[in-house]
């Protein structure tokens, strides 16, 4: 593996919190002496993810004292989120905002684990279990 020793830019593509994400992290692994030249395509993907989930904390940023300082009941706007169907429709309404299916689910899950304190599901793919039997079910009605 070919370590990097110095600072690097950011992908031309990326706006400008992709830039910072991509920032952070390297600066992290090149403090820890730990950057390699075959790590940049998952870093390129890490910054993106973590700037669609920085948007979300933006766009959110104004409930975010209301959901750590009330019990979920007092909050209808992401206890709703319990529901799974009402769950699927959160997610769906994210999806757009996101390159992958799992991405918007992470971001999902997040919403929910600010509001319940823990994940809906144990995984992606038991989500997309979850998701694929309903979507089947509905389809055979």
């Amino acid at each position: 593996m070919t370590k990097i020793q110095h600072a690097i830019r950011p992908p031309k593509e990326f706006d400008t919190m992709e830039s910072a994400c991509w920032f952070s992290i390297t600066g992290s692994l090149l403090n820890d002496d730990r950057l390699y030249k075959e790590h940049l395509p998952e870093i390129k993907r890490l910054s993106r993810i973590e700037a669609q989930r920085m948007e979300i904390l933006d766009n959110i940023g104004a409930d975010l004292p209301r959901l750590f300082h009330q019990e979920p009941e007092w909050n209808p706007k992401y206890y709703m989120l319990l529901d799974p169907e009402k769950f699927n429709e959160k997610f769906e309404e994210l999806l757009p905002r996101f390159e992958t299916y799992r991405a918007a689910y992470e971001a999902t899950e997040f919403l929910h684990s600010l509001a319940m304190g823990k994940t809906k599901y144990s995984s992606y793919d038991s989500f997309r279990g979850t998701r694929r039997k309903k979507i089947k079910a509905k389809g055979e009605k």
